[in-house]
């Protein structure tokens, strides 16, 4: 089977999870299918909902150059501190300032 590829976006692994159960429902996955379902269901640390929320939550902060694929990230980590914040920020060739790094852990607390 041929995979057509529609659109490529950052989705949480909350979401991914929800697919692939639904797919899981329907019919046999595939290998690599269930490879993923299985890191989903070990990592993933909240549900849709709450995930859309956070995500909803930290793009709504007004953070400069905040790109959505760093949001998704930020959201899959669950970041506890600032040190672990950063990583997503190197990895993807960002600076967000103290307050911005701030402004983002105390969501996800508050979450």
């Amino acid at each position: 089977m041929k995979v057509k590829i529609i659109k490529k976006e950052a989705l949480p692994i909350a979401e991914v999870n929800d697919i692939l159960v639904k797919l899981e429902k329907s019919g046999e996955l595939s290998g690599s299918q269930q490879k993923i379902r299985d890191f989903t269901a070990k990592f993933n640390k909240l549900n849709k909902s709450e995930a859309a929320k956070l995500i909803k939550e930290i793009e709504t902060a007004g953070i400069p150059r905040l790109t959505n694929d760093c949001v998704v990230e930020i959201v899959n980590l669950i970041p506890k501190n600032e040190s672990e914040l950063k990583t997503v920020f190197v990895r993807n060739k960002l600076t967000v300032s103290k307050e911005g790094m701030d402004k983002i852990l105390n969501i996800i607390k508050s979450q």
